[in-house]
C-alpha cells in the first residue's frame, strides 16, 4: 500500500522539463494533413504521458485517453467515462471504439492512447483489429493517431517489428530516453557544477526522479532517500524488470555483474552461470530499456568490434545495484549506519565513470572543442584506456578526465597513451580536471602542450553559451 501512494504522489509533482526535440517531432507529425500514426515508447518514469500532455496542449481539437488496467469491460467504461459519454453509452468491442473514432475523425483531430499495451492486453488481437480498420478506414481521414507505451518489449511486438500488424503504418517514432547530463545539469540551475555531477551519479536522469532530489540537502541525506525500504526509488528497479520481462531476477543478476565490473559478453554468462549464447537475448532487452549500452573503442567500427563491453547506461541502476539490490535485506531491518558510511567514503571513486560520461556528453553537444567525425572511449587488448578520442578530419583531439588532481605523472601518462593512436591528424592534447592543478602541473602542461580545463572552466563555459555569450575553446 505505501508503494502505491508514493507513486500517486510522484505522478502527482511530476513537471515537465526539456523535451523540445521530441516536441518538434509531434508539432511535425500534426502539421502533416494526411492521417497518420505516431509511437511514442519508453519505460515507466521517463516522461512520456507529460511530454503528450504538453504537446496536446498546443492541439486545439484533440482527446487524451489514459489506458487503465484490465478486462476491454473496464478499458471501456474508463474510456466512455474519459469522453464524457451518456452512462449507457458503451463499446461492446475495441472496433466499436476505432469506429467511434472514425466519425470524430471526419476532421482533422488528434488521439492519444497512453498505455496502449494494456488494449492489447485484453484484447490480444487488438493491433491485427487497428491494422484493419486503418487500412480500410481510418487512413482515409484525417486522425492523427499516438499510441503510447511503457512496455518496451509489447511497443516493438505490436507495433514496430518487422512481424508486428501495425509494421509500415507508423509514421513518427519516438523512443523517449532519460535526460542526457547537459539537460539534467540546466535543471538544477544555481548548483555547482560538482554537486550536480554527483546528484546525477545518485538519481540517473529519469524526470520521476528529480522531485526525490534535494539539492541543498547534504549528499547523504540524498542517498539516504534511496536507502528507504518505504521509498519508491527503493523499489522501482524491481518493478519495472517485473512489468517488463518474466524473470526480473535473471536481469537483476546481468545489471549485477555488469556493476561488478564484468563487462564482456564471457565475463558476464560466467557470473550469472549460463551459456554465453543464451545471453544476447537479455541484453537486448536491457538495451531496449535503456539500461546498458555496448560500447567499442572510438576507433572500432561497432559490428565489427571484438572489443565491445557492456556498461549501465542509467547512472540510478548503477548505484541501485551496488549498493541497494545486494544490501536490500539490511536496508530492510534499518541497519543502514554501515553501508551509508561505506557509500560515502566509495562516492569519489563511483562517482568518476560517470564524471568521465558526463565529460563525452558535453564535449560532444556543446562543441566545446568543434565538431567530431568519431569520438568516444578508446582502448586496447593490453589494457589501454584513454578516455575520449575524438577524430575530425586533420585533427585528433586526445583527452582523460580526472575527478580528482591532475598529477604530473598523469600528463606524461596521456603523452605516452597518444603514441598508441594509429591515427593520422595532428594530435590535440587535453585535460578535464574535477580541482585546479596546481602551478608545477600547469607548467609541465604548458610545457608540453596539454590543455587543462577544469570543471568550474566548463561550468563557466557551458552557461555562457545557453546565453548565447560564447565561442568554442
Amino acid at each position: 500500500m505505501i508503494i502505491i501512494i508514493m507513486i500517486i504522489i510522484m505522478n502527482e509533482e511530476l513537471k515537465f522539463y526539456d523535451r523540445e526535440e521530441e516536441l518538434e517531432i509531434l508539432r511535425d507529425f500534426w502539421r502533416e494533413d494526411k492521417a497518420g500514426i505516431c509511437v511514442v515508447y519508453g519505460r515507466r518514469g521517463i516522461g512520456k504521458t507529460r511530454l503528450l500532455v504538453e504537446f496536446s496542449k498546443t492541439v486545439d481539437r484533440h482527446i487524451y485517453i489514459s489506458i487503465p488496467e484490465g478486462e476491454w469491460s473496464i478499458i471501456a467504461e474508463s474510456i466512455a467515462n474519459q469522453l464524457s459519454l451518456p452512462s449507457y453509452f458503451r463499446f461492446p468491442t475495441f472496433e466499436d471504439f476505432l469506429n467511434y473514432i472514425l466519425k470524430l475523425a471526419e476532421q482533422k483531430i488528434l488521439i492519444i492512447l497512453d498505455e496502449f499495451p494494456r488494449i492489447v492486453d485484453a484484447v490480444p488481437a487488438a493491433s491485427s483489429i487497428l491494422q484493419g480498420v486503418w487500412d480500410l478506414k481510418l487512413s482515409r481521414t484525417k486522425v492523427k493517431l499516438v499510441l503510447c507505451g511503457s512496455s518496451v518489449g509489447m511497443m516493438f511486438k505490436e507495433t514496430l517489428s518487422y512481424s508486428a500488424p501495425l509494421y509500415g503504418r507508423v509514421s513518427r517514432i519516438i523512443h523517449l530516453e532519460p535526460l542526457s547530463y547537459m539537460k539534467f545539469r540546466q535543471i538544477l540551475a544555481g548548483v555547482p557544477e560538482k554537486r550536480k555531477i554527483e546528484l546525477f551519479a545518485i538519481f540517473g536522469g529519469t524526470p520521476s526522479h528529480f522531485i526525490f532530489i534535494d539539492p541543498k540537502a547534504s549528499l547523504e541525506e540524498n542517498v539516504r532517500k534511496i536507502l528507504d525500504p518505504t521509498s519508491y526509488l527503493f523499489h522501482e528497479p524491481y518493478l519495472i524488470l517485473s512489468q517488463e520481462t518474466r524473470t526480473p531476477e535473471r536481469y537483476l543478476s546481468i545489471l549485477l555483474s555488469i556493476a561488478k565490473g564484468k563487462t564482456t559478453l564471457v565475463e558476464i554468462a560466467n557470473y550469472i552461470g549460463i551459456k554465453a549464447t543464451s545471453l544476447p537475448q537479455y541484453l537486448r532487452v536491457l538495451e531496449e530499456m535503456d539500461l546498458i549500452r555496448r560500447e567499442v573503442p572510438a576507433t572500432d567500427e561497432p559490428w565489427r568490434s571484438k572489443l565491445g563491453r557492456y556498461k549501465i547506461s542509467d547512472p540510478f541502476y548503477r548505484f541501485w545495484t551496488t549498493y541497494v539490490f545486494p544490501h536490500r535485506h539490511i536496508i530492510e531491518t534499518g541497519s543502514t549506519v554501515e553501508l551509508v558510511r561505506r557509500i560515502m567514503d566509495d562516492l569519489p571513486q563511483f562517482v568518476s565513470p560517470v564524471f568521465e560520461d558526463a565529460m563525452r556528453d558535453i564535449i560532444v553537444r556543446s562543441d566545446i572543442f568543434g565538431t567530431f567525425l568519431r569520438f568516444g572511449a578508446w582502448w586496447d587488448r593490453k589494457g589501454n584506456e584513454i578516455d575520449f578520442v575524438g577524430i575530425k578530419r586533420n585533427e585528433v583531439w586526445i583527452g582523460e578526465f580526472k575527478w580528482g588532481d591532475v598529477s604530473k605523472n598523469d600528463i606524461t601518462k596521456l603523452l605516452q597513451k597518444a603514441n598508441l593512436l594509429n591515427i593520422k591528424g595532428e594530435q590535440k592534447l587535453f585535460m578535464i580536471s574535477g580541482k585546479t592543478p596546481s602551478p608545477s602541473v600547469q607548467s609541465l602542461a604548458d610545457e608540453l602542450n596539454v590543455k587543462i580545463l577544469t570543471l568550474e572552466e566548463i561550468s563557466r563555459y557551458l552557461d555562457e553559451k545557453q546565453k548565447g555569450e560564447t565561442t568554442p575553446a
